[in-house]
């Protein structure tokens, strides 16, 4: 559960929610109908639409609509908001001709629409996109719940010998933090404080370079992947903005695996794939923690060595054009 200041909305999220499957549909009705108060299910397609559909105190879905590219998901039939169920939601510093234009509009990214239609009904901009992937166990606003009969980090012996261990299950977040906090530590890397697992290094007080991730589509047999993406700015851009997901920054990040090629005529393969996406197993903490060491180890032999060419502003300016990155940014 993450939790906003002046807010009344409370995000409710869990590791089970995955994309289009019908447990977070199941569970709002039933959270709805528990508190006796509405509950707002969101769902966002590959960044192209979000769905969100409302459940009223009794558990009942009262009412769902899109908001973004929709229409190769619902084709000519998008489901349009109803002002009757909506409207008493609305701020006082908002009007129903907002929330349709913000309905209406169609973003790059859906998870933009959503923060720009967040306010409008009193919600948490941030904390409407908010997934479990996100959660950290040091952000304060977060509340962990655990519904499972669990024992953490328990080691049962026998004779001095081991004959029982019940490890504590890490967050793909919390693991790349300490993991590739831990190894880029003495180069001068350190996670910024904030619900997105950046890792920045200074450079002259004006160069920043910055190492993150992003979850990605995996492959069989894994069934959760990352891709691990680096970038570089500088002091003087209108808006650095690592309070977005690193998936909107996608403009100046590049994948690891573009700093490895840059470096060989005839890079490895599997290395270019690890550093591409690399698959991992949710159900086993040791699957993730040797997916991301190995992918630590790669980052310093491939990704520092291009990172540390970048010293200044005539480096920084090679650096983009070389990666053919753009040298203004909107956002």
């Amino acid at each position: 559960m993450r939790f906003a200041d002046n807010c009344k909305w409370v995000t409710i999220t869990s590791e089970a929610y995955e994309q289009g499957n019908e447990v977070s549909k199941k569970d709002t009705g039933r959270i709805a109908k528990m508190l006796g108060a509405p509950c707002v299910n969101t769902v966002v397609i590959d960044s192209d639409c979000a769905i969100l559909e409302l459940y009223d105190k009794n558990g009942k879905k009262a009412d769902m609509f899109t908001i973004g590219r929709a229409d190769d998901y619902f084709g000519d039939g998008n489901p349009q908001p109803s002002e009757k169920v909506w409207k008493p939601f609305i701020s006082k510093e908002s009007s129903w001709e907002q929330f349709t234009q913000v309905c209406g509009s169609d973003e790059v990214f859906a998870e933009d629409g959503l923060s720009k239609f967040a306010p409008i009904i009193g919600m948490n901009s941030y904390n409407i996109t908010f997934s479990a992937e996100d959660a950290d166990e040091i952000d304060t606003s977060c509340a962990f719940l655990d519904f499972k009969s669990a024992r953490s980090f328990i080691t049962m012996s026998r004779d001095g010998k081991t004959v029982e261990t019940q490890p504590q299950k890490f967050t793909i977040n919390a693991a790349f933090k300490q993991i590739f906090g831990e190894a880029l530590e003495t180069y001068g890397f350190k996670a910024i404080k904030g619900r997105y697992p950046y890792l920045v290094r200074v450079i002259n007080n004006e160069i920043l370079h910055i190492i993150t991730f992003y979850p990605t589509d995996p492959e069989y047999p894994n069934d959760k992947a990352i891709s691990v993406v680096s970038g570089v700015a500088t002091i003087y851009r209108k808006r650095i903005s690592l309070d977005k997901s690193p998936k909107q920054n996608h403009e100046w990040l590049a994948y690891a695996s573009s700093f490895y090629a840059s470096l060989f005529n005839e890079p490895d393969r599997r290395i270019m794939s690890l550093l591409y996406v690399a698959g991992y197993n949710s159900d086993s903490t040791e699957s993730m923690v040797t997916v991301l060491k190995e992918l630590a180890e790669n980052v310093k032999k491939f990704v520092l060595p291009v990172l540390d060419k970048v010293k200044d502003i005539d480096s920084c300016l090679d650096y983009l054009d070389k990666f053919k990155m753009p040298r203004n940014h909107k956002r």
